[in-house]
């Protein structure tokens, strides 16, 4: 519903944004039933959970354009005794105080500016209710899909044959772009190099302009001119 964090709703879990996350469209997966120890989650509610995965994975491959995304499981200490604050806690006490969770965090490039490298504290824009919500139409969509598993199309090219005897097949099409794009600061500091001239190597190669081979235009480039 509108302005709630609750994500999804299973028989024996609730996914949901949390208030302070630690990045954009994180989500908490929490088992219904009160249980400290991920490992004495029941078949049926590793089943469920499971089935909540693929769909979670499944909503944010089609709504956030396939990014990538860790899972941590959160779950209470082993041993039977834990010494907190200089007191010993049994393993009744510690089973009654805490309660297991998954996290599922996606990734995405740049996810980490300056402020925070140097802060150590997180920014995160957006509201979680409003990240709730976009996460709760996606999964909508999932839903009213069937949650079919998605099958990415692999796209192979033809692989020329020779049409004479002893004729070697051309090469195929080299890429027009074969090599990472730098971010400005490491383009200067690792190549010592113009960053101007770098980009404009990349858009004469995207654009077909550049009179210079593929394979080596970005490296005629980067030796044209000297550092700014």
């Amino acid at each position: 519903e509108e302005g709630s964090r609750v994500v999804h709703v299973t028989d024996y879990f609730v996914v949901s944004v949390p208030y302070a996350s630690s990045s954009q469209y994180c989500m908490s997966v929490a088992p219904r039933r009160h249980c400290a120890d991920f490992l004495e989650s029941t078949p049926e509610e590793l089943e469920d959970l499971a089935k909540v995965l693929a769909l979670l994975a499944q909503a944010i491959y089609v709504g956030l354009d396939d990014p990538s995304y860790n899972i941590f499981i959160r779950t209470a200490p082993c041993g039977k005794t834990l010494r907190v604050r200089g007191r010993e806690v049994s393993k009744e006490e510690l089973n009654s105080a805490f309660h297991w969770i998954l996290e599922f965090r996606p990734r995405f490039p740049a996810d980490v500016g300056g402020f925070e490298i140097a802060s150590g504290v997180r920014v995160v824009t957006g509201l979680p209710e409003d990240h709730a919500e976009q996460l709760r139409g996606y999964i909508r969509d999932r839903l009213n899909a069937g949650a079919e598993p998605i099958k990415p199309v692999p796209v192979v090219s033809p692989i020329p044959t020779a049409t004479t005897e002893g004729t070697k097949p051309p090469s195929p099409e080299k890429p027009n772009v074969g090599f990472p794009l730098l971010s400005r600061a490491s383009i200067s500091k690792q190549s010592g190099v113009s960053r101007h001239s770098v980009m404009d190597g990349l858009r004469r190669q995207t654009s077909g302009d550049s009179e210079t081979p593929r394979r080596h235009s970005m490296l005629a480039w980067v030796k044209r001119e000297p550092l700014d």
